[in-house]
């Protein structure tokens, strides 16, 4: 089976998306969490892309693949937010992947999903309230994550555990938010 995030950041790129993967996954995660999915193509490629800047041509193409790709992820995302157990995760490169670049990914990822709260209404952490709130203050922290210089053979254990660490720490993160974003607040 295709590794989904390669396939998605092919789709992007053949589309001429602005964003990669991790980040349109992100943005993805954000709105569903926010309850606030844009069924449009134009809303979507706002997000995505910079339509303005594309042809017709290439906004159709972008539009026909990967619009129905997105709307799948989407689908797999709300049923893994509400599925017992919460089978979610970020979409990110595999773990064989380069620590950097897979670092460099989560941190797109965090502000793809902080612009999909955004877009949604949630803003800010304020508007969470407990532990939702301090679950988006990480995420917007996490937000800088980036490439950092290559690791020596001794700290690439401790830099993948590190990580491992993080992105766990995201996916909590993020249960809590969609959790308390269904709360009736008081």
């Amino acid at each position: 089976m295709p590794d989904p995030h390669a396939r998605l950041a092919r789709r992007l790129a053949e589309g001429e998306a602005q964003v990669g993967a991790s980040e349109a996954h992100g943005i993805l995660s954000g709105l569903v969490c926010a309850a606030a999915v844009p069924q449009s193509l134009d809303a979507l490629l706002e997000l995505l892309a910079e339509p303005r800047r594309m042809s017709a041509c290439r906004k159709k193409s972008l539009g026909e693949t990967l619009l129905a790709l997105l709307r799948d992820i989407h689908r797999g995302l709300g049923e893994g937010f509400t599925e017992e157990g919460f089978h979610f995760a970020p979409l990110l490169p595999e773990d064989d992947a380069p620590i950097a670049g897979r670092a460099a990914a989560l941190g797109a990822w965090c502000r793809g999903f902080v612009l999909g709260l955004s877009r949604g209404g949630l803003d800010q952490p304020g508007k969470l309230g407990g532990d939702g709130a301090d679950a988006l203050r990480d995420i917007m922290a996490i937000c800088g994550a980036r490439e950092e210089p290559a690791f020596g053979d001794g700290d690439q254990t401790e830099a993948d555990l590190a990580y491992e660490e993080l992105r766990e720490h995201v996916k909590i993160g993020v249960q809590l938010i969609f959790d308390q974003a269904r709360r009736p607040q008081p």
